[in-house]
């Protein structure tokens, strides 16, 4: 349950807008985490790595079926390859889910690393979380590397 500190309204939600008055919920953890995320992969091999996700100096367990994937957030990523004449192609697009649709998608796994490392989110943190990932997010195929 989560109490709005805007009009002080309790919710069942974790994160998001407040039902009542529409301010964003903010589950503070009593101070701001520092969080980082980062992709091992780089160039010419960018697919081959694994995400390190550093929250208050400790690593955040992540499964095995999330840790060496695209986060998918949503984002601008390239495409790289050859055309019909083999000549080389670059071409820009945008995919991936939005922080709430995210947020659905990946909180159980999240929540469950943290209370392995013994860390409590608040919605500002979550922010945090995704946004550290969203910069280093990827998509297979973007460096051209494996062509």
């Amino acid at each position: 349950m989560t109490k709005c500190n805007h009009c002080q309204v309790y919710s069942n939600k974790d994160y998001g807008t407040c039902s009542n008055c529409g301010a964003p919920l903010t589950l503070f953890s009593g101070h701001a985490m520092n969080i980082t995320a980062k992709w091992t992969g780089r160039y010419p091999s960018l697919c081959c790595g694994h995400w390190e996700i550093i929250v208050d100096g400790e690593y955040l367990p992540i499964p095995e079926d999330k840790a060496q994937e695209t986060m998918n957030t949503y984002g601008t990523y390239e495409s790289w390859h050859f055309d019909e004449h083999w000549s080389e192609v670059f071409e820009d697009y945008q995919e991936g889910m939005y922080e709430s649709e995210w947020f659905d998608e990946n909180k159980s796994w999240i929540d469950v690393g943290l209370a392995q490392i013994k860390k409590h989110f608040g919605y500002m943190d979550y922010c945090a979380l995704y946004e550290a990932i969203r910069k280093e997010d990827f998509r297979r195929g973007s460096c051209g590397g494996c062509i």
